[in-house]
């Protein structure tokens, strides 16, 4: 056994023999990135009944675990209730419709994880190791992990105003921060920062070796949930390329696409700036890159002839204001990302969770995962989500609030 302090860049969880197992991506003190596991933490929820009630009516349940006894409060008031672990975290929410109240029953395993642990990105914590194996948290204290980021954009050659990402190539890859800026192409150009290759799956293959090489802990970019990713992920997957940053993949999940790469935080800043910063902030109500760099930073984007897009194969002046085009994009996201990160670190501090996901958040979910981090803190437990019926009775009823005054 040996004691190591580090910062949890990312959580996941990974199931390894049917046994599921928390995966920590963290930093080490000295900046090393390393990949810890924690197989000690299991799936449960809480069901408001007595163990004997429970024993005969979940024996038929195979992915049940095991049964306890805990005191608990719910609005303060302290109530028994069995605490119901399962094999795998996706058996909990099976639990919801037993003829029984069921708590906890909606929260994502990595974040029970960090829920119940209290960590977040921004915590040091000093843990107990057997090999890559945390036996032990034995201290945890809020911390400032060195985040180094770097922003990309994408240009795509497409005649239409909407690109169909089943015809219409990437032509250009652009990485900026305060030390490192390329543009990966395969039009004919050349010039200081611009690396040659010969085709579109040449340019996908070489962005994912520089982000490898360069490793980054945050990857950031301008509705790049909802564009840049599933574009080059689609993309890939048509010119039959497999792309890997440091050996993962890129996943889009959810029908609201969300991009993410285990062991590195990709942080959409357009989410935040809509969600959280622009409400109380900005001026526009615009939110596109140039008009939120222009209010914020001062500084527009580039301008380009867009009526002259086909002439970017044959013309090499227009080709390299193509690739600066899409390098300033860059460089305008990664000062915006600048701009906030104090504001994105501190509300990280104050609800925990990773700064990846409060990246993401609405105010609504900032006030909720804020709560939740209460409630644990007060050994209280935790309402599932509503269902559609619910949320449609709560619409029938009236509530009339206050005047709030901006």
């Amino acid at each position: 056994m040996r004691e190591e302090t580090i910062f949890p860049i990312d959580i996941d969880y990974i199931v390894i023999n049917d046994k599921v197992t928390i995966r920590i991506f963290g930093q080490t003190l000295s900046g090393e990135r390393r990949l810890f596991y924690d197989d000690s933490f299991r799936p449960y929820c809480y069901i408001l009944a007595n163990k004997n009630e429970l024993i005969d009516h979940l024996s038929k349940f195979d992915f049940v675990t095991g049964i306890e006894e805990v005191e608990k409060s719910y609005l303060g008031r302290k109530i028994l209730v069995s605490k119901v672990y399962t094999k795998l975290p996706e058996d909990v929410p099976k639990l919801k419709n037993i003829g029984f109240k069921v708590y906890d029953a909606d929260i994502p395993f990595y974040k029970r994880y960090i829920l119940d642990k209290g960590i977040s990105t921004f915590s040091k914590i000093k843990v107990r190791l057997d090999g890559d194996y945390i036996k032990e948290i034995v201290s945890i204290e809020e911390g400032n992990p060195i985040l180094n980021a770097i922003a990309f954009d994408i240009e795509v050659f497409s005649k239409r105003p909407f690109p169909d990402v089943k015809k219409d190539p990437i032509v250009i890859i652009s990485l900026f921060n305060d030390k490192f800026k390329k543009i990966i192409t395969w039009l004919n150009v050349y010039g200081d920062g611009i690396e040659k290759v010969n085709d579109e799956r040449e340019l996908l293959l070489k962005f994912a070796d520089l982000i490898t090489q360069y490793n980054p802990d945050v990857i950031v970019g301008y509705n790049s949930d909802n564009f840049d990713f599933p574009y080059i992920n689609e993309r890939a997957e048509i010119l039959g390329v497999s792309l890997k940053f440091n050996g993962f993949g890129i996943k889009i999940k959810g029908t609201r696409k969300v991009a993410e790469i285990n062991g590195k935080m990709h942080v959409d800043i357009f989410n935040f700036i809509r969600n959280i910063y622009a409400i109380y902030n900005l001026r526009t109500e615009v939110l596109d890159l140039n008009s939120v760099s222009s209010e914020m930073l001062g500084e527009k984007k580039d301008d380009f002839e867009w009526n002259k897009i086909d002439d970017i194969m044959v013309d090499r002046d227009l080709a390299l204001k193509f690739c600066n085009y899409c390098l300033k994009d860059s460089m305008l996201t990664f000062r915006i990302y600048n701009k906030v990160l104090d504001l994105m670190v501190g509300i990280n501090k104050y609800i925990g969770q990773s700064l990846q996901d409060v990246s993401r958040m609405t105010t609504g979910a900032v006030v909720e995962n804020f709560l939740m981090k209460k409630f644990i803190e007060k050994n209280e437990v935790i309402p599932n989500k509503p269902s559609d019926f619910e949320v449609n009775e709560r619409l029938k009823k009236v509530n009339i609030g206050a005047f709030v005054y901006q």
